[in-house]
């Protein structure tokens, strides 16, 4: 195989089954895979129980490639050969692939991937590396294709002067979906890596066609990220192919089929009208619970009693008080008495107080202002709460100048950042100010409670913050959302999208990149990012921005040449 159906990229697919062979020809394959770690995958277990003593590789590749794989596909197909077999033969394992119509073979399950001790017992007991070139020299003598899965610098090499003409780098286990890894490499480290070993495997074979797989290379924009500098020749995906897609496409089309459940409870025509009432605030949302609020608050902003909001740490109640603020027009003044130098002095502002030598109204008795909101009332003395209770009972103030009674003017709406206890009342209150206020109480449902609005709050967030342009949510990435329980309401939704802004994210947020930003909110740090301090990331990202030419990546981190090489030895990141 000299070059790819599209132009000279190589694309092989490591497959399990033959729907997936299937799919990977019509993608535009160039040949496929069929090996057992494939199977396992379509099994629904990890791709590393392909090196667990679970079942006989060879024949669990064998009954896969000649019973579905071949029977599916036109393209040249690599079957799996385990080299560990107790009476085992180079020459006839070749015939084997040959007699049964495989274009060649690969080297897998193979002893790249495990560590370094364990490979050196292998290769020492002659079951290692070198007998799995030694399988691939024999099927390669005879005509066929011969791919060599490498996981480090020196089996490349080793590989390379062998004269075998297909060799693949991989990175290890991919990142990414239900069972995979954690990445161990950024993308930059994986770039410099594979620029090294390519240039090696090329100066040693030119005419060899070198090849990556794996690890932290989970998109094509990925892959495309690493290849800018590195001479590769193709791309062989495995669990980026079949598990991470199938994975996103069920999850996506079964949380498709719940959601599109919700468009048959159409709202009704009294329903819609209250919808769009509270859109004028900024309170959105349609589900059972939010709009079961917002007809009551509707109500209560209709009347003109007092109210009180009880929500929860995060919430954002500013559209509630922007809804009970638009039926007078008037001025809002908003008191939080946590954040009075004293608490006592509250009631002053509201009633308002007279001595010898100064006077003020009170804002209940100022006929500008029309709403007074107070956060935190609980926070006032008791005496004062009793004082505020008649007031508001009785509707009159006593001018503290003139002694004479005044009106009422605005409303008051109470906001308490509390949940109402079980027996009905609002903790920290005395009872003549509840009982004042006793019906006229509506919880604001935080966003646990109100979970099939949490895309709709995304998008008005999201838009907010990038504009029209911000990635939207997949389907299964939408239910991860409304599992999650939102602590922190509002403000942690605020923090979740600032996340996605400062990541730059495009297109579509998948569930998996869900789940990781939602994490790394809870945890107020970045994922995957490495600590600046980090020297070898230094060395990594100096390289990549210089090309990776390493007198001016010397000169710009400030050391030697000879200190670098040290430094580029020492994190594995070439000769």
């Amino acid at each position: 195989m000299n070059k790819g159906t599209q132009g000279n990229f190589l694309i092989g697919a490591a497959v399990g089954s033959g729907i997936s062979a299937r799919a990977a020809e019509d993608g535009g394959a160039d040949f496929l895979i069929a090996i057992n770690a494939g199977r396992l995958r379509n099994m629904g277990v990890p791709s590393i129980t392909c090196m667990l003593p679970t079942h006989n590789a060879g024949a669990l590749s064998l009954d896969v490639a000649l019973n579905e794989v071949l029977p599916q596909t036109n393209l040249p197909v690599l079957l799996g050969v385990n080299c560990w077999e107790e009476k085992f033969d180079a020459s006839e394992t070749a015939k084997m692939v040959r007699d049964h119509g495989f274009a060649g073979a690969v080297n897998f399950p193979t002893t790249m991937l495990y560590s370094f001790g364990m490979r050196r017992l292998l290769d020492n007991a002659g079951i290692g590396h070198e007998r799995e070139v030694e399988m691939l020299l024999a099927v390669q003598a005879i005509g066929l294709m011969s791919l060599c899965f490498c996981g480090t610098r020196s089996q490349a090499k080793f590989a390379a002067q062998s004269g075998l003409n297909m060799i693949l780098l991989n990175f290890g286990w991919n990142a990414g979906g239900k069972f995979g890894h954690g990445k161990r490499q950024s993308l930059e480290e994986m770039g410099a890596i594979a620029r090294d070993v390519g240039r090696l495997v090329k100066r040693t074979h030119p005419n060899c066609q070198f090849l990556l797989e794996g690890g932290g290379i989970v998109s094509s924009e990925d892959l495309g990220y690493v290849a800018e500098h590195a001479p590769i020749d193709g791309y062989v995906g495995g669990s980026t192919l079949d598990r991470l897609p199938f994975e996103a496409a069920v999850s996506n089309k079964i949380a498709g089929y719940k959601h599109a459940t919700e468009a048959r409870n159409a709202l009704s025509e009294a329903e819609q009208k209250t919808v769009l009432w509270a859109a004028r605030f900024s309170l959105l949302g349609q589900s059972p619970r939010f709009l079961s609020f917002l007809i009551a608050l509707q109500g209560m902003v209709s009347a003109r009693s007092d109210a009180v909001i009880l929500a929860e740490i995060g919430q954002n109640v500013e559209g509630v008080v922007r809804a009970f603020a638009a039926q007078h027009g008037k001025a809002t003044i908003t008191i939080d008495v946590l954040e009075e130098p004293v608490s006592s002095h509250v009631i002053r502002k509201l009633l308002g107080y007279a001595s010898d030598r100064s006077f003020s109204s009170g804002v209940l008795t100022d006929e500008n202002t029309g709403l007074v909101v107070i956060k935190n009332c609980q926070a006032m003395p008791a005496t004062s709460q009793r004082r505020l209770a008649s007031v508001l009972t009785s509707r009159q103030v006593v001018n503290p100048k003139t002694r004479r009674l005044q009106p009422v003017i605005p409303r008051v709406l109470f906001i308490f950042r509390q949940p109402l206890a079980d027996d009905g009342q609002i903790e920290g209150i005395v009872s003549e100010l509840h009982d004042c206020l006793k019906g006229w109480v509506q919880v604001y449902p935080p966003l646990r409670e109100r979970a099939s609005d949490i895309s709709i709050l995304y998008e008005a967030a999201a838009e907010g913050a990038m504009g029209k342009n911000f990635p939207m949510l997949t389907p299964a990435a939408v239910q991860v959302c409304r599992a999650h329980g939102w602590s922190e309401n509002d403000v942690e939704l605020a923090s979740f999208v600032g996340l996605i802004a400062a990541e730059q994210l495009k297109g579509t947020l998948s569930n998996e990149t869900a789940k990781e930003l939602i994490k790394a909110n809870s945890n107020k740090t970045r994922p995957d990012v490495i600590s600046p301090g980090d020297e070898k990331k230094r060395v990594v990202d100096a390289l990549w921005k210089h090309g990776f030419h390493r007198g001016k990546t010397a000169e710009f981190l400030g050391v030697s040449r000879k200190t670098l090489y040290n430094k580029i030895v020492k994190y594995g990141l070439g000769n």
